[in-house]
């Protein structure tokens, strides 16, 4: 259970399942538009092997969820770095510390499977998203031009583990 800062609220962080993808689809269909039609790339994530996913929820319903996707080498067991391939918090809940909520248990997944550093995209454009993983400790890498199905730019972002 975190906090929502600001209120007495109490949300629930857990490991998503097969009864979240819907829910998980159409958020991301909503938030990422501007972008593309993620619908089919998240259920790719999502059917994707070693996936994980964590829900935020409260009892009215999910709030937000975060998906993670270990790159492992070919016959390792342990993944090279993991990747955070989505974040999404509902609007009417950002700015109260569920998305670092998110972002530290999908942390704690990659540790968990031995990963040394977590990686994410993040349009070019999103300075708030940038701020926000900036101020969580990631550092841009790389650029990666034409990234997302619309045709914008990303920059990749990483943050090793200590």
């Amino acid at each position: 259970m975190v906090g929502i800062a600001g209120t007495s609220r109490q949300v629930l962080l857990r490991r998503g399942g097969p009864a979240d993808r819907d829910w998980i689809v159409r958020s991301s269909g909503s938030t990422f538009a501007t972008f593309g039609d993620y619908r089919d790339i998240i259920e790719r994530w999502l059917a994707a092997r070693g996936v994980a996913s964590v829900v935020a929820e409260e009892a009215a319903g999910p709030l937000g969820f975060s998906i993670v996707y270990p790159h492992r080498r070919l016959g390792s067991l342990r993944p090279s770095f993991v990747e955070l391939v989505a974040i999404v918090v509902a609007p009417t809940e950002r700015d109260r510390g569920l998305g670092r909520s998110l972002l530290d248990r999908s942390e704690l997944l990659a540790r968990a499977w031995g990963a040394r550093e977590i990686r994410l995209h993040t349009a070019r454009e999103n300075d708030g998203a940038q701020r926000f993983f900036l101020r969580a400790g990631f550092r841009p890498r790389t650029a990666a031009p034409s990234f997302y199905p619309r045709g914008q730019a990303a920059i990749e972002m990483a943050r090793r583990f200590g």
